[in-house]
């Protein structure tokens, strides 16, 4: 399997992914208070990461519940 390079960003927010699958909105919640990071932010990281294969989400009604696809060890 191809090793995939992520930011130190986009590793923080790779390790509330291991932790359980958030939407956009809890991501924003989760790190809004931390990092200072905007919703818009986020979204931008989260496409760069599917782009990567490292993220997927499942679409749902009114949200999308992303996802890690690769493990911790990966």
């Amino acid at each position: 399997m191809e090793t995939i390079k992520l930011t130190n960003s986009e590793w923080i927010i790779m390790t509330a992914l291991w932790e359980k699958n958030m939407t956009i909105t809890q991501l924003t919640h989760h790190f809004k208070e931390t990092h200072g990071w905007s919703k818009n932010v986020i979204i931008n990281f989260l496409k760069k990461m599917r782009a990567k294969k490292a993220v997927d989400f499942i679409q749902e009604p009114k949200v999308k519940v992303f996802y890690p696809l690769i493990s911790r060890k990966e």
